[in-house]
């Protein structure tokens, strides 16, 4: 099956995926100038420079390039990057408008690496759903300094990203979770400030949680 890709125009020195993508920013109002600013800030305020970092949902890799690069500004050591992400492979249950999101989009982990590693640190990338890749491949993963969850956003899929993730909190891990006012993210958020175990900040459309310090 061909993408919709080629029936889309060029856009004048661009690509069919740089107009398409294009198209989906416009709608929501995304600005790549501004994006991840608060990972950025939330990295540089860490108490402890992070050097292990995770994402869920990695899109074009721009999240991760604030990262990296804020976490180069607190440490000489190596930066390793773990990201997750459909990466063009068509889940079951979607809807078409995210099903032709992801054809247009397709598999670049090759490009999203080059650009990463060129940045510094060690790059892993792993292709699938979430929740059914990252517990088989959680027994082999060190523990996360600092891990942003922006993936699926109904509730199941979020429960179980946090699920997993929270295996890999060390005592000092910050976790984000995007979008927290789509009502999956609120829910689980709100369960795990529930829980009692964890300190939970909300700002404007993200949340933070990270461990309660022991008495």
């Amino acid at each position: 099956m061909k993408t919709l890709r080629k029936f889309l125009p060029r856009t004048l020195g661009g690509s069919r995926d740089g107009l398409f993508s294009l198209l989906f920013e416009r709608a929501q109002g995304f600005d790549r100038r501004e994006y991840g600013s608060h990972l950025r800030e939330l990295i540089l305020r860490m108490e402890k420079a992070p050097t292990k970092l995770m994402e869920i949902g990695v899109e074009d890799g721009l999240g991760a390039e604030v990262m990296i690069k804020a976490a180069k500004r607190r440490t000489r050591k190596k930066v390793e990057y773990y990201g997750f992400d459909l990466f063009g492979e068509i889940p079951k249950k979607v809807g078409i408008l995210e099903k032709i999101r992801l054809l247009c989009r397709g598999d670049k982990r090759g490009e999203i690496r080059e650009k990463l590693e060129r940045l510094g640190c060690k790059c892993y990338l792993y292709r699938g759903d979430s929740t059914r890749v990252l517990p088989k491949v959680l027994p082999h993963l060190p523990k996360m300094d600092f891990i942003h969850i922006d993936g699926g956003h109904d509730y199941e899929t979020v429960k179980a990203d946090w699920n997993n993730a929270s295996r890999l909190m060390n005592p000092n891990t910050v976790v984000v979770f995007d979008d927290y006012p789509l009502e999956g993210v609120k829910k689980v958020v709100r369960e795990i400030k529930r829980s009692g175990r964890f300190r939970v900040t909300v700002s404007g459309g993200y949340a933070v949680v990270t461990r309660k310090s022991r008495a």
